[in-house]
């Protein structure tokens, strides 16, 4: 439902998507500033469905002169679900050190 009152111009929803982004891209600015990354992964449904977001949260972290790639996951649906299981994997097994790749 959110989705479609976004593609039908709803104002209200527009301007809750616009203050989302805001926050967001605050969060993300302090994550590049404490840690530096690479790249940052985003898994969010809400992302998936609006890919307009990444782009908003992209142009608002324009006045910092290094952002790192800004991605969504691939598969938003079960991401969060392999990463758990793959921390799981390598503290049961003691394998912390050992990359393991699924495939599903």
């Amino acid at each position: 439902m959110f989705v479609a009152d976004y593609n039908a111009a709803d104002e209200e929803i527009t301007n809750l998507l616009e203050q989302f982004c805001y926050h967001l891209a605050i969060v993300t600015s302090d994550l590049i500033a404490a840690y530096d990354p690479q790249m940052i992964f985003f898994n969010s449904p809400l992302i998936d469905a609006i890919p307009e977001i990444l782009k908003n949260i992209q142009m608002k972290l324009s006045f910092i002169p290094l952002v790192p790639p800004l991605v969504m996951s691939k598969d938003v649906k079960t991401a969060t679900l392999l990463g758990g299981a793959s921390m799981a994997i390598h503290r049961v097994l003691h394998m912390e050190g050992t990359r393991l790749i699924f495939h599903h």
